[in-house]
């Protein structure tokens, strides 16, 4: 059964309306990393067509270090899927397409549009894990090539990886199903009412 929000208060989603259920919200971003791999291997693609090209020395630079790789890669990948989701959660629809196919939407308090500077909030907070993923990542001595066995350091940040993301999921089963990012942004997840309707039929 879709949870109701409980009575108003002095802030918070109106009254009435269903909040998302986690295993909704799960399958919305199963549908949005669709996207973001169809993003990646575009990108993989055209970097596979630079080897080809004079401008495979420059690219191969691009990689050379922890830093410019760890830098490229976040210029690539983690901004433009951080942005995917800002700004099209920050729109006045509030859904991605991931969102938009399980008839979800994200709302700020009354139910109204969640502000493009509180969705940035949201967003970067939501990739937090993966971006440190990466950084440890690119912390590891031989990395991607020859990896070196990992130091304490590293594994410490794959545990507070891990510790984030069982946190978030974790939050999912909360009263308000309010992740740790919906808090920082002061958002909430929704049925949105076409989805209502049609659950109703």
């Amino acid at each position: 059964m879709l949870t109701q929000i409980p009575s108003p208060r002095a802030s918070g989603p109106d009254p009435g309306r269903p909040l998302a259920r986690p295993l909704a919200r799960i399958l919305a971003f199963a549908v949005d990393y669709l996207v973001i791999a169809v993003y990646m291997a575009s990108i993989a693609g055209i970097g596979f067509a630079l080897r080809r090209t004079p401008s495979q020395e420059k690219f191969a630079r691009l990689w050379t270090s922890p830093r410019s790789g760890q830098r490229t890669g976040f210029l690539t990948l983690t901004l433009p899927v951080v942005l995917y989701f800002a700004f099209l959660e920050g729109s006045p629809q509030g859904a991605t397409v991931g969102k938009r196919v399980l008839g979800l939407r994200v709302v700020a308090e009354g139910n109204q549009p969640l502000p493009l500077r509180r969705s940035l909030v949201r967003s970067a907070a939501k990739f937090l894990p993966w971006e440190l993923a990466h950084t440890c990542l690119w912390r590891i001595p031989g990395w991607p090539v020859a990896p070196e066995p990992l130091s304490f350091t590293i594994w410490t940040g794959f545990a507070l990886v891990a510790a984030l993301v069982t946190l978030y999921l974790g939050s999912l089963w909360s009263r308000l199903h309010q992740t740790l990012y919906d808090r920082l942004a002061g958002s909430y997840v929704i049925q949105n009412e076409h989805s209502q309707a049609e659950r109703a039929v």
